[in-house]
């Protein structure tokens, strides 16, 4: 019975020792393929009942699958015409069609498609005063490099803007995208137009007014919208070859001013939605080590107020010291729950200025939104920004505990939340108080963005195991805007 025991021992150790001569998880080894594919054909996920005036031809692809999603095309610009598109190699020929203009200070959207840094600035100066600069082209300003995939605008700052789908700057080659990638990117365009024109966003919810008249047709949102495209950086590229994720932010601005107090009032509502099932490849093998991935584990956003410059530094921030405060904001730090709901309100009384217009009476309203947080923890940051003790910041994480262990057969994974591996959405609201708001000039939002994705890794021994979890970085994305001011004049004006 010694001998056997001892012989035990040896087999178990000598297993051990096998079983150890690769102890390091390395991602980018990989002995078979993702079972997980991209679909090819474009989903046609949303479309659209807007009327939209089509003037060129020779879009670009994205363009293209926009166009798929119109039920009401137009030929040419009429009195139904609620969006023109023009393509942005064309814009010197529309400069002088008074028609277009005279469309989109009726309140039409322009939709450009791959305008260069000049076309652009053509564009935008046809509707807002030369130096207005929320349209960012980041570094792409050069005239023969496109800035913008997409960009749309009317003449009440509100801007879609789609871009870095390729970077002319880093020398990469226009993609040849599948029907299924066109239709990811232009699915935001066809929901942004469908929530400008259905009423959803154009006025606040639950709104009321103790004067007289209808307030929805005096106060209306603000909004500013960009989609983005995710890469895997690193070393983890050449695990996800052609794959990219789109998210995209919106953010709604409600400005009130209070004459008696000489403040600015922003109500915010911010939501950013996504999908991530083109990150996830499944599960595969690399070595002795199992792997699936990838997820979404972390989404970060960062919101500052700015005072007019171009120069986004720490001397330009808007600080609580200067009387710029965070009111109020939701969600809270919060875990465990399947469901959450996020909402403002405000009750602003006395004189008012909203956009264009002074009130009597005051005003009231609130926003409210709720989403799906399983398997994802919220820590507001609000207020932890040392330079402006103001900040607007939350981070969403979603577990990364995605493995089952039993002492005899070892691990076994578990699929990640669907937040991570499929649709996400959050939805963050919050209050600012600006005083003497014209001591600064235009009034800016910066937001900053950043997102986490993950992978899970084992490897069993002998009645044992090890797990390593590990991720890339996608961020900052940056966007800034500049903020519609209310009326400041007198209510007796």
């Amino acid at each position: 019975m010694k001998q056997f025991r001892f012989l035990f021992m040896v087999l178990a150790m000598l297993l051990s020792v096998a079983c150890n001569t690769d102890d390091n998880a390395v991602v980018g080894i990989m002995d078979d393929y993702p079972s997980e594919s991209l679909p090819v054909n474009d989903l046609m996920t949303v479309t659209t009942d807007v009327p939209v005036t089509i003037l060129d031809s020779d879009y670009s692809d994205v363009a293209k699958a926009f166009i798929n999603r119109l039920k009401h095309p137009l030929n040419e610009i009429t009195n139904d015409t609620k969006a023109i598109l023009i393509k942005g190699s064309n814009i010197a020929q529309h400069t002088s069609d008074s028609k277009l203009w005279e469309a989109v200070a009726n309140g039409a959207v322009i939709i450009i498609d791959q305008p260069t840094f000049s076309q652009m600035l053509d564009a935008i100066y046809q509707v807002y005063l030369p130096g207005f600069t929320d349209a960012d082209p980041g570094e792409e300003e050069h005239d023969t490099h496109i800035c913008y995939d997409i960009l749309a605008f009317d003449n009440q700052y509100n801007f879609y803007e789609l871009n870095d789908i390729y970077d002319e700057d880093k020398n990469e080659s226009e993609q040849t995208m599948s029907p299924y990638m066109n239709g990811l990117y232009a699915d935001p365009l066809t929901g942004w137009l469908n929530e400008k024109y259905s009423g959803k966003v154009a006025t606040i919810r639950s709104v009321t007014r103790s004067a007289s008249s209808d307030l929805s047709a005096l106060m209306s949102a603000q909004n500013y919208t960009r989609t983005y495209t995710l890469r895997p950086s690193g070393g983890y590229a050449s695990r996800l070859e052609n794959r990219q994720c789109v998210f995209t932010i919106s953010t709604n601005i409600w400005a009130a001013y209070k004459f008696d107090e000489d403040a600015d009032y922003y109500m915010i509502e911010q939501t950013v939605l996504g999908n991530n099932n083109n990150f996830w490849i499944g599960s595969w093998t690399g070595g002795k080590w199992k792997y699936q991935g990838f997820f979404l584990s972390r989404m970060t956003v960062n919101n500052r107020l700015f005072h007019s410059s171009d120069n986004y530094g720490s001397d330009n921030v808007l600080k609580h010291s200067d009387g710029v405060y965070l009111l109020d904001f939701s969600p809270v730090s919060t875990s465990g729950q399947h469901t959450i709901t996020v909402e403002e309100s405000w009750n602003l009384s006395g004189e008012v200025g909203l956009s264009g217009v002074a009130l009597s009476g005051g005003v009231g309203g609130s926003v409210s939104s709720s989403y799906n947080v399983q398997d994802m923890s919220i820590t507001a940051l609000c207020g932890n920004d040392n330079n402006c003790y103001n900040n607007a910041a939350w981070q969403f994480d979603i577990s990364t505990d995605n493995y089952d262990f039993s002492g005899w057969s070892g691990y076994s994974f578990r699929k990640p939340p669907l937040l991570g591996t499929d649709a996400y959405k959050s939805v963050q609201c919050w209050q600012w108080k600006v005083e003497h708001p014209n001591n600064y000039g235009d009034i800016k939002i910066l937001t900053d963005l950043g997102f986490d994705h993950s992978y899970n890794s084992y490897r069993n021994k002998v009645f044992s195991g090890e797990s390593y979890t590990d991720n890339f970085f996608n961020g900052w994305y940056s966007e800034y805007i500049t903020i519609r001011p209310p009326y400041r004049g007198t209510s007796n004006e």
